[in-house]
């Protein structure tokens, strides 16, 4: 599934959704969480259809970090609040907000250094790929 995140890039502080204790303090994890959770509904269209759901929980579980029966309850406001802060985390980690050139970004995707879940279209748009 690929994601046209370009108004979210352009406008988001990625770091009020991702965010380490040594940035905000012990509740940084509390704090970054209700902040997607509260952003949410803006970026719904996200996960809009249910195939697109199923398409994030399926990817979500391949991490191992909750149960198949965590995941299958999770609200969709959860599920996009979620999807918030993995585009947040890899926005950071890009460091593409922070001056980093798009061909340093593809350089360090391709040598595994970050996610490389992100890319510009010959269009200028960004996109967020979840394989």
């Amino acid at each position: 599934m690929e994601l046209n995140i370009t108004d979210f890039f352009n406008m988001a502080n990625p770091s009020y959704y991702s965010a380490s204790a040594a940035e905000l303090g012990e509740d940084a994890g509390r704090i970054t969480w209700r902040n997607a959770v509260d952003a949410a509904e803006t970026w719904a269209a996200w996960l809009a259809t249910e195939d697109k759901r199923d398409e994030f929980r399926a990817y979500v579980r391949g991490f191992g970090a909750w149960t198949d029966e965590e995941i299958a309850a999770w609200t969709d406001e959860e599920l996009t609040a979620l999807l918030i802060q993995f585009i947040s985390g890899d926005i950071r980690e890009s460091g593409l907000h922070d001056g980093e050139s798009w061909a340093d970004y593809e350089e360090a995707a391709q040598a595994g250094r970050v996610s490389g879940n992100l890319y510009r279209a010959d269009n200028g748009e960004i996109f967020y790929a979840i394989n």
